[in-house]
């Protein structure tokens, strides 16, 4: 049973998700660029020159595994949304999958709110290199919230798989 219909919102959210995918996969296309580019000893430009700063590209490319790192937790976040809304428009809205979809997803915000504390730490180190102080990622406490209320929803999915499980075993 297909409960997409009359339910824009939901078509609306599908269209997001798909969205913001595409847009993490291109983010994701193009940090690969720059690190093959780096790689090559191209990627500085006349401006700067790899051997002017020492410690620089060990740096460049630990930002970048990590700027991967995140960009893979992003996409696993927006595959699991993806897979609820599915589940939610077959009219399957409390099922443990679904609970199981949101740990999953406040285990991945955990590892995000983690790596992008260790990305403000190691860009904080860069900016005297490269003449900028802060790269503007670090600790959230906004972050901490919701995954908190993301492990909370978790739960209740998790009691209304119960309680569903429970009315159809009377019936």
């Amino acid at each position: 049973m297909d409960n997409s219909q009359g339910k824009p919102l939901w078509l609306i959210t599908r269209a997001a998700l798909w969205l913001m995918t595409g847009l993490v996969a291109i983010a994701t296309a193009i940090l690969l660029w720059i690190i093959v580019r780096l790689s090559l000893g191209d990627g500085f430009g006349p401006d700067m020159d790899a051997t002017a700063a020492p410690g620089l590209l060990p740096r460049l490319y630990l930002l970048g595994a990590m700027g991967l790192a995140a960009l893979l937790m992003v996409g696993l976040i927006l595959r699991k949304l993806l897979a609820m809304l599915t589940s939610l428009t077959a009219g399957h809205a409390f099922h443990a999958a679904n609970a199981a979809h949101l740990r999953a997803v406040g285990w991945l915000m955990i590892g995000i709110q983690v790596l992008g504390t260790a990305i403000g730490f190691v860009g904080d180190g860069l900016g005297p290199l490269v003449g900028q102080s802060n790269l503007g990622f670090g600790f959230s406490l906004y972050g901490i919230v919701v995954v908190l209320l993301v492990f909370v929803l978790a739960d209740v999915f998790d009691r209304g798989a119960a309680m569903r499980d429970d009315l159809e075993g009377t019936v």
